[in-house]
């Protein structure tokens, strides 16, 4: 469509109340990031991303889904984000194992960790649709660095 896709994050929201929102702001897609279901992907006025949490050990474990039914269900994509013991749902800032996202059946989005020293790495290693990045790019939490951000880009397009 030559421009990026804009992406909608909810989490543990009434899907009625997402897709309300979603529309409202124009969204292209709906990322699902709390523990909801399938059905509730089914549900979604747009095409959903299932975000799958991985833990330190890079075991998968999903709020929603079993291991078994990852590339079941609606979703268009996965993000596959580092949680951390405790229940944590993102923003770790730490990585896990990238070689578990080859194979999953459906594109897949890497998230966790990941910066502009190690985003050409993570693109070698798993072949992702895409790259999701937040604290990997600020100078301090909530302030984003332009600098780091065109570096990120810039290391994620060469890896290719």
């Amino acid at each position: 469509q030559g421009r990026p896709l804009t992406v909608g994050v909810f989490m543990n929201q009434p899907i009625e109340e997402v897709n309300k929102l979603a529309m409202a702001a124009g969204v292209d897609m709906i990322q699902l990031h709390g523990s909801e279901t399938l059905a509730d992907e089914a549900d979604c006025a747009l095409p959903a991303i299932r975000v799958i949490h991985v833990d330190s050990e890079a075991q998968v474990s999903t709020h929603a889904v079993s291991e078994d039914d990852l590339t079941a269900g609606p979703a268009v994509s996965l993000l596959l984000d580092t949680s951390f013991k405790g229940g944590g749902s993102g923003g770790t800032g730490m990585t896990f194992d990238w070689s578990i996202a080859k194979g999953l059946g459906k594109p897949v989005i890497m998230a966790g960790g990941l910066t502009p020293e190690n985003v050409a790495e993570a693109v070698q290693v798993a072949s992702p649709w895409g790259v999701d990045v937040a604290s990997g790019t600020e100078t301090s939490p909530g302030v984003k660095d332009h600098d780091k951000i065109r570096a990120f880009v810039r290391n994620a397009k060469s890896a290719r």
